[in-house]
């Protein structure tokens, strides 16, 4: 016996192949900037995420080409998060910012490069067995050095820096 495949078929315009969404979202996003545009780089967790996202209105997507390094859950430091004695999840993977903002540098050679910390720099956390308090000499000390990568990384294009804080609501 032979087995057959019974399904409607399509004719006229229903028949025509469609776009593929996510090729036309590749163009879009693999587009140059348009002559005289700012080229931005936002580097960041899940906020600066947002911000790169955002559409603005139409005169200042033409003056703006923003693209974004970011990653979702990550700030630039790593070691386990904790708030009030309770114990998050290691952010030890968060360490690969340093090889994304140094390929999107690269790739997208920003005029100015936005750097957004905040939400997870703000935790108390242990790092390599070590208890960090924020307001505190050791964490200020602790954040230094990846705060300072980052300005390195991101600057290598020469591009101008801008830190941002995360935003707060009133």
């Amino acid at each position: 016996t032979s087995a057959r495949l019974l399904g409607p078929t399509a004719t006229g315009a229903a028949a025509r192949p469609r776009p593929n969404v996510f090729a036309v979202l590749r163009g879009i996003l693999n587009a140059p900037p348009l002559p005289g545009a700012t080229r931005v780089l936002m580097a960041g967790d899940s906020i600066a995420f947002t911000l790169v996202d955002t559409k603005m209105d139409t005169r200042d997507d033409r003056l703006v080409w923003k693209r974004g390094v970011t990653i979702i859950g990550c700030g630039i430091v790593t070691g386990v998060p904790s708030s009030k004695g309770v114990l998050g999840t290691s952010q030890d993977h968060c360490a690969e910012w340093k090889t994304q903002y140094a390929d999107g540098v690269k790739k997208y050679r920003p005029q100015v490069a936005a750097l957004l910390l905040g939400g997870w720099e703000l935790f108390d956390r242990t790092v390599d067995g070590k208890d960090l308090r924020v307001g505190t000499p050791e964490m200020e000390n602790y954040l230094r050095t990846p705060l300072d990568q980052a300005r390195n990384i991101l600057t290598a294009g020469r591009a101008s820096t801008a830190l941002l804080t995360t935003p707060s609501l009133p």
